[in-house]
C-alpha cells in the first residue's frame, strides 16, 4: 500500500476534540514536511478556515499501529476565557469593575467552562459508539470536581458583579 493513499478519517468533533482514524503506517506526528496525522489533519482544518495550530495531538499511536488519536481543541475555549477575564481584568485596573457586560463575560465564561467539561463525556459516548472495538472502551472520564466548582463560581461571581451594578446604580442617584 503507498503510503502517501492513506488517508485518515474524522470519526467525530466536537467544540473541544477531534477523534481521528489512523490507518497503520500513517506516523501519528512528525516534521511539517512529513505526512502524519496531525499534519493532514491541520490541512483539513485550515482548508476549512480555521486555525491549525489550535490543534495538539493528546496521544500517540505506533506507526504500525491503526486506530483512533484524539486531538485536543481546547485551546478554543481557553482563548475565550482568557479573552474575557482580560476585559473585566481592564475594567477593573480603570476602577470601573460592576458593569453589566462583566457579569455577562463570567456567565459566558461559565458557559464555555460547563461545554468543555460536558464534551469530555459526549466525545467518549461517541467513540463508544463510532469505535466499539477500540481501547476508548476501557477508559471511564471522571467527575472534574475541580472544574464543576469553576463553573459554579463564575454563575456566583456574575450574580455578585450584578449586585455591584445593581449598588452603583443606587449610589450614583444617592445625592
Amino acid at each position: 500500500v503507498p503510503f502517501m493513499s492513506l488517508q485518515p478519517k474524522i470519526l467525530c468533533q466536537d467544540a473541544s476534540l477531534i477523534a481521528l482514524d489512523k490507518p497503520a503506517w500513517l506516523l501519528s506526528h512528525g516534521a511539517e514536511d512529513v505526512t502524519s496525522a496531525l499534519t493532514w489533519l491541520q490541512a483539513h482544518v485550515a482548508a476549512k478556515g480555521e486555525d491549525p495550530a489550535l490543534i495538539h495531538l493528546v496521544h500517540r499511536l505506533d506507526k504500525e499501529t491503526s486506530g483512533v488519536l484524539l486531538f485536543a481543541l481546547y485551546m478554543l475555549g481557553l482563548l475565550g476565557i482568557v479573552g474575557r477575564l482580560r476585559k473585566i481584568f481592564i475594567t477593573l485596573v480603570a476602577g470601573q469593575p460592576f458593569q453589566a457586560e462583566n457579569a455577562r463575560r463570567l456567565r459566558i465564561i461559565g458557559l464555555i467552562l460547563a461545554a468543555l467539561e460536558v464534551s469530555r463525556y459526549a466525545v467518549w459516548a461517541i467513540l463508544l459508539l463510532c469505535a466499539p472495538d477500540s481501547p476508548v472502551r476501557d477508559y471511564r472520564p471522571n467527575i472534574d470536581v475541580v472544574g464543576l466548582f469553576a463553573i459554579g463560581v463564575m454563575f456566583v461571581l456574575a450574580e455578585v458583579f450584578d449586585e455591584g451594578v445593581k449598588m452603583r446604580k443606587d449610589l450614583d442617584l444617592t445625592i
